[in-house]
């Protein structure tokens, strides 16, 4: 993620797009940033660059954008009372990036 050899890009765009409104790009260590979608209310900007750093946090620990941490799913278990095994494997590293955002934003209006 963060490191002196590897530094996070965040390039921010003032522009929009139909199916994105943000992403995270692991083989350029990069956070994009685009304006929110018009058509999602309430989908708070800052909300979603958490959830981007998320996939970071994510991709920094497990080195692969499909993977989470083993550690996350008994916290996930606890947390949100959901049998991990129900989950499809593919949700993951939403799921971890909306609980890093929820993680993140503990506390703040956001919240």
């Amino acid at each position: 993620m963060i490191t002196t050899w590897r530094p996070l890009l965040i390039l921010c765009f003032h522009a929009t797009d139909p199916d994105y409104n943000s992403s995270y790009v692991p083989h350029l260590n990069a956070v994009l940033v685009t304006a929110p979608r018009a058509n999602e209310e309430g989908n708070q900007p800052s909300y979603v660059f958490l959830h981007e750093l998320g996939h970071a946090f994510q991709v920094a620990l497990t080195k692969d954008p499909a993977d989470i941490p083993c550690s996350f799913l008994p916290v996930f278990h606890l947390t949100f009372g959901t049998d991990p095994e129900e989950v499809s494997a593919n949700d993951w590293p939403d799921i971890f990036a909306d609980t890093f955002s929820l993680a993140m934003s503990y506390g703040t209006e956001l919240a």
